[in-house]
């Protein structure tokens, strides 16, 4: 008897049969990896995650801890025994935007006439010259008139750290905090201010200006009490000695604002040419001040900047010191079941048997912990929240902990926050240590934790995207208070109907497969290598089920217009489909959403019977309309130099409504990101048919294609409608003309659909469809090959074959998610020979190494990237009219 695979839709059972493993008999054998959880699908440890110490380590907290989250709140596991660290964010919390500056919108920049102009002058060279060549006008004109304005595009931001630990958090109460300066954001987030007190010498504050006594730069911060610093440390930085500083003053108040106490003063101070070179500065007279200012007058010069590496005053109350033992434990496990969504930690210390339980409810919008022990009194903890943002204030009132603040570089009537830890102890006592609560010698306790913004969806072209704070902050404390009173045990429940409701729409098994008695990384390590068949096929069918885990935690069922969330725009990636909520380094500018991105964590909504999950997709593309309108006015012409109608967006998007293109690079330009978003919208409907949701978004999908009736060029060699200028920067990237040709074919069948098929507007559109060129395009620059004349195809895979022409087949530019071997036959189904290896392509490869990559032996050459999991699905249960059946 062959091994089958069982893919399971509402009820709708599909077979095939799998061609390479032999039948492996036996029984359930999870017991070893996470005794008495009873499920079979775990990805679960035997030690404690790592804690990243500098925030810029991007990895470590994808490779060790374990996710959880509800769509808007989101914590990263790390499952300490004697120092817990949950890493929370909220997926509101932005930097940049109006809340950044006045004049934000939407990254639109310059005078549209001019704009207009240069790019109705740019497309006639491009025209003229016919070999795509980047000359030096060309580029100039690229840079100065068709790219936008990113300076406040603004970044995700952490929330912060809720801690719980065995002892005091004492470091919780002086941390630095309020850092503000005269000089305004730099060119990148990687060199702001906040840089120059992280602690490490890999980051550094660098802004690009020359002091003088007249004009100096200032740096003001405070502490969460009075601290006395006897020293203080400057680094330099990694470069360009002549940025360092050489004349400055150290000075601290206890008052905000001063009057100002000098601690410590240098006039042409060496600094070593070498660099990260560190260096110990004495303060005279120690005294403890809560408020601190560093002036800088001058730089050691011939440079127009001023940089250092760390600046950091030290004191008993931040030098580093022995740390507090750690708590020794045995049978160490943490898991997270993709069955129910919660992650448990076991452990046992000094003879006690420990178990906690982690969840975010989606019902209730609120993070839940609950620890408890096998013997009476034995929970004591101290708990806190270590804010990640330096205008983070947190308060002690009751067996609450509200931290209050502001994304760093947010004005006072910009985005703020709030969150609200509440401890709920079962026996034992708590008392304040403030900013933190003791707990001792309680039987168990429940953690409860909710954050929420003032963030609310802006649908209009005025970028109002804040609510009243007051209203937004008794929201949240009202959410507290309802999760409180029903209590852990209610909330668990709620917790798993909703989610297991969701994700039991497909149960992927196969017969014969045990759990095998290994922790999951072990398993990744020994992937195609050290493990039996058994693992492997475990693992694979552990993939998919992880990547469904993700996108139910990251993108939830209700729109954005009423609850604030912003889609999960990392689906391309399987386990940083969520990095919008759990990410340690989305801090950076431009680390925004991406168009392809949301694209593609559509597709593994269809694949994975989730559509539910697209619902806030749906509701952010079209606020993303609203000002792709405004973007489309003030960058796009008619060859004839008039408006063009409709709208259209570029790649990186953001929480305030970026539709503009993004700060020049060599692929910037990317026009055909709206009709990609369009796309979505109507595979969405594909997928789901729902007369009134087409009836609702009709004008969208015409408003897309429409503009690209009118920004199309028509080209005098050969009489045909291209793209002009076409730019691209990454190899077998699908091109703009096979985008609009299936946007106007989306338009069209809709039309049919509602019956506008006699409209003018559907006549212009096949008009258009009709004369579209399907290989040329006028280049301004591409990654690997001239895109211009009439060379070829406008891109071509590896296989040879035309993206225009296989579209339909899929494309890796527009969804990376799965990556499949194979040919691509001529009903456009995959046809591969080993259904295992299909199987490995389908669940996804992210956490594969390199090397395992290479023996999964993905090859360009011969081979095609199929982007719709629905074809591969459809070709290895038998050829069926539509994948995933949603209800």
């Amino acid at each position: 008897m062959k091994n089958k695979l069982f893919i399971q839709a509402l009820g709708i059972t599909l077979t095939a049969a799998l061609l390479l493993c032999q039948p492996i008999s036996g029984g359930f054998m999870g017991t070893a990896a996470a005794p008495g959880s009873g499920s079979d699908l775990l990805i679960w440890h035997d030690t404690p995650a790592k804690v990243p110490i500098d925030v810029k380590d991007l990895y470590t907290w994808a490779a060790e801890a374990s996710p959880i989250g509800n769509g808007r709140l989101g914590a990263m596991v790390y499952g300490g025994v004697g120092n817990e660290t949950l890493l929370i964010n909220e997926a509101t919390i932005w930097s940049g935007g109006p809340g950044a500056s006045q004049y934000y919108k939407g990254g639109n920049k310059g005078l549209p006439a001019t704009n207009k102009m240069q790019l109705n002058l740019l497309r006639q060279r491009l025209q003229d010259t016919g070999d795509g060549a980047m000359s030096w006008d060309t580029e100039s004109a690229l840079r100065n008139y068709l790219a936008g304005d990113a300076s406040t595009f603004g970044a995700y931001q952490e929330l912060g750290l809720l801690r719980i630990s065995d002892n005091p958090l004492s470091e919780l109460a002086n941390m630095l905090k309020n850092i503000q300066t005269n000089t305004s954001a730099p060119g990148s987030n990687y060199q702001s201010v906040e840089k120059l007190f992280d602690g490490t010498n890999s980051s550094k504050w660098c802004y690009p200006k020359v002091p003088s006594v007249a004009d100096p730069i200032w740096i003001s911060w405070e502490y969460g009490g009075s601290v006395t610093a006897d020293s203080y440390r400057i680094v330099t930085a990694e470069d360009v000695v002549a940025r360092d500083p050489k004349s400055w003053k150290l000075m601290a108040s206890n008052t905000s604002g001063g009057p100002y106490t000098v601690l410590d003063e240098q006039t042409d101070y060496a600094l070593p040419d070498t660099r990260n070179a560190l260096v110990n500065f004495t303060v005279a007279n120690p005294m403890p001040y809560k408020y601190y200012r560093l002036e800088i007058y001058a730089i050691k010069g011939g440079d127009s900047m001023t940089q250092m590496a760390q600046f950091l005053p030290l004191g008993d109350f931040n030098r580093n010191t022995a740390k507090p033992p750690e708590t020794p434990y045995t049978d160490y496990s943490r898991s997270l079941d993709l069955r129910n969504g919660i992650v448990t930690v076991k452990y046992t210390s000094n003879g006690t048997r420990y178990i906690r339980e982690y969840f975010v409810s989606a019902p209730d919008n609120v993070l839940a912990v609950r620890i408890s022990a096998d013997k009476p009194g034995a929970v004591s903890s101290y708990i806190g929240i270590e804010s990640r943002r330096q205008n983070g204030d947190a308060g002690v009132s009751g067996d609450t902990i509200t931290l209050i603040g502001q994304p760093d570089d947010q004005r006072t009537d910009g985005l703020h926050f709030i969150s609200q830890v509440k401890v709920i102890p079962e026996g034992g006592s708590l008392s304040n240590a403030s900013p933190t609560l003791r707990l001792q010698n309680a039987d168990a306790v429940t953690i409860l934790m909710t954050v929420g913004t003032n963030y609310r969806p802006c649908y209009d072209d005025t970028y109002d995207y804040f609510s009243d704070r007051e209203t937004s902050f008794t929201a949240v404390r009202t959410r507290t208070a309802a999760a409180a009173g029903k209590g852990y045990t209610a909330l668990r429940a709620a917790h798993v109907t909703d989610y297991s409701a969701l994700f039991n729409k497909i149960s992927l098994t196969s017969d014969g497969i045990a759990m095998p008695a290994k922790t999951t990384a072990a398993l990744v390590n020994g992937y195609g290598s050290g493990n039996n068949a058994n693992e492997d096929r475990y693992l694979e069918l552990l993939y998919y089920q992880f990547a469904r885990y993700l996108l139910i935690s990251s993108s939830r069922g209700e729109e954005p217009s009423s609850r604030g969330e912003e889609p999960s725009s990392r689906g391309n990636e399987m386990s940083a489909a969520s990095r919008s909520l759990w990410s340690w380094g989305m801090t950076q500018l431009n680390q925004g959403s991406h168009a392809d991105g949301i694209i593609a964590a559509g597709k593994l909504a269809q694949s994975g019977n989730l559509l539910d999950c697209q619902q806030p997709v749906m509701s952010y593309i079209r606020s993303l309309a609203v000002n792709g309108r405004t973007t489309a006015a003030h960058y796009h012409a008619k060859p004839d130099g008039t408006n063009v109608r409709g709208w259209t967006a570029y790649g990186a998007t953001n929480l305030w409504g970026y539709t503009a293109p993004g700060g020049y690079t060599p692929g910037f330009y990317t026009p055909d990101s709206g009709a990609k978003l369009a796309l979505a919208v109507w595979e969405y409907y594909q997928n789901k048919p729902n007369k009134a949701f087409l009836e609702q978004n009709y004008e969208l999908l015409l408003d897309a294609a429409l503009f690209w009736v009118d920004n199309l060029w028509a080209d005098a060699d050969s009489g045909k409608l291209i793209v002009n200028p076409a730019v691209r920067s990454q190899p077998y990237g699908s091109g703009d003309h096979a985008v609009i040709k299936r946007l106007f074919k989306a338009v069209t069948d809709a039309a049919a659909v509602l019956g506008k098929s006699g409209d003018a507007t559907v006549a212009a559109i096949r008009a258009a469809d009709e004369k579209l060129s399907k290989t040329d395009a006028r280049a301004g620059k591409t990654w690997a090959e001239t895109l211009a004349g009439s060379s070829g195809n406008l891109l071509s895979v590896s296989n040879g074959l035309s993206v225009y022409d296989n579209y339909a087949a899929g494309a890796a530019m527009y969804n990376q998610l799965f990556a499949l071997p194979g040919d691509v036959n001529g009903d456009g189904y995959v046809r591969i020979d080993d259904a295992r290896m299909l199987l490995q392509h389908l669940v996804g490869k992210i956490m594969l190494t390199p090397e395992q990559l290479d023996r999964a032996a993905v090859q360009e050459s011969g081979k095609i990237t199929v982007s719709d999991a629905r074809l591969i699905l459809q070709k290895l249960v038998g050829k069926i009219n539509k994948f995933p059946i949603e209800g």
